[in-house]
């Protein structure tokens, strides 16, 4: 739902103390259209100092400062997020 850039930006916030460098964005595969898996290939080829990537970690770090962090979301984003709901909502009728 987000961009590639903003998420990387959450796991790089969120795995800040495990890193060895921060993930840069353009180093991803761009070939791998799914952010997710381009990231846990990055892992694979440069592992963690300590445990293991978990995609509900970047999520829970969203949470925890979506305040500060809601500026950065995309319209677009926000817009993929509106459909998604709005989507999931009509199912409940």
């Amino acid at each position: 739902m987000f961009e590639r850039d903003f998420y990387v930006g959450l796991v790089n916030a969120e795995f800040a103390k495990e890193l060895k460098t921060p993930i840069d964005p353009g180093a991803l595969n761009a070939n791998q259209p799914r952010t997710l898996r381009a990231i846990e290939a990055n892992f694979e080829a440069n592992p963690l100092n300590s445990g293991s990537f978990n995609h509900y970690r970047p999520a829970r770090y969203f949470s925890e400062n979506a305040a500060k962090l809601w500026q950065q979301v995309s319209d677009a984003a926000k817009d993929r997020f509106e459909a998604a709901f709005k989507h999931l909502n009509a199912l409940l009728k």
